[in-house]
C-alpha cells in the first residue's frame, strides 16, 4: 500500500505524524513538505512542484489531502487520473471563496512573524499562496474522476461540510463521512478516527 499525504495550509508533514502512528507499519507512506523553504511560491508553483515530485512513483498511489493538500490532490488526479489509485480529500474545496480566503488573508497579515516561524511557517509565503488561489475552480474537472474517492470532513468543520455534499452530489461514485467532535484540521485534533477512516477506505478499495 502506498500513500501520499499533504497537509494543509497552516500546516506541515509533521501535522501528520499522529495519524500515520496509527495506519499499518507496512504501508508505505510518504509525507509530502508542501511549503519546505523560506522560497515564496503561488498556488500554481506549489502545483508544479508536486507534480514533479510525484514522478519518483512508478506505480499508481493512493492520495490524502487536507485542505490546500485535498485541492492539490484532487487537481492531480483529474490531470493525472492512471496515477492515481484512490482519492480521500478532506475539508476539500473545489472552489474556494474569495470572501473566506480574504478573511484569511486578513487573519495571517494580523499575526506576527514569530507565531509562523514557532511552528515552522513563513507569514509571506502564506499571504501569497492564499491571495493566488482566488481563482481555482475544480468544479468541472471533478466529473471526470473514476478511482475511488471518499470526502471526509470534522463534525465542527461546518463550511467545509457544505461543499462536500456538493462533491458527493456532482461525482455520484464518492462517498463521504464526518467525524465526529473534529474540526478543520481532522488529522490534529482526531488522528486515531481519522487513521481508522483511511485504512477502512483503502482496504475495502485495494
Amino acid at each position: 500500500m502506498q500513500l501520499v499525504l499533504l497537509h494543509g495550509m497552516g500546516q506541515t508533514a509533521a501535522s501528520w505524524q499522529n495519524t500515520i502512528l496509527n495506519l499499518p507499519n507496512d504501508w508505505h507512506i510518504h509525507m509530502s513538505t508542501l511549503l519546505g523553504n523560506d522560497e515564496l511560491v503561488t498556488y500554481e508553483q506549489l502545483y508544479q512542484s508536486f507534480v514533479v515530485e510525484c514522478e519518483k512513483y512508478t506505480e499508481p498511489f493512493h492520495i490524502c489531502g487536507l485542505s490546500l493538500g485535498a485541492v492539490l490532490a484532487c487537481r492531480y488526479a483529474i490531470e493525472y487520473p492512471n496515477k492515481v489509485k484512490s482519492l480521500l480529500l478532506i475539508a476539500v474545496q473545489l472552489k474556494p471563496s474569495r470572501y473566506l480566503l480574504k478573511f484569511q488573508q486578513l487573519i495571517f497579515s494580523l499575526l506576527p512573524k514569530s507565531y509562523f516561524r514557532k511552528h515552522g511557517l513563513h507569514k509571506e509565503q502564506l499571504l501569497l499562496l492564499s491571495s493566488s488561489m482566488q481563482k481555482l475552480n475544480l468544479k468541472a474537472g471533478v466529473q471526470q474522476l473514476q478511482c475511488p474517492i471518499l470526502l471526509v470532513c470534522g463534525e465542527k468543520d461546518y463550511f467545509n461540510q457544505q461543499a462536500a455534499k456538493d462533491f458527493v452530489r456532482t461525482v455520484e461514485h464518492a462517498q463521504y463521512v464526518v467525524i465526529k467532535q473534529a474540526g478543520h484540521e481532522v488529522n490534529m485534533e482526531k488522528p486515531v478516527e481519522l487513521a481508522g477512516v483511511i485504512e477502512h477506505f483503502l482496504i475495502g478499495g485495494k
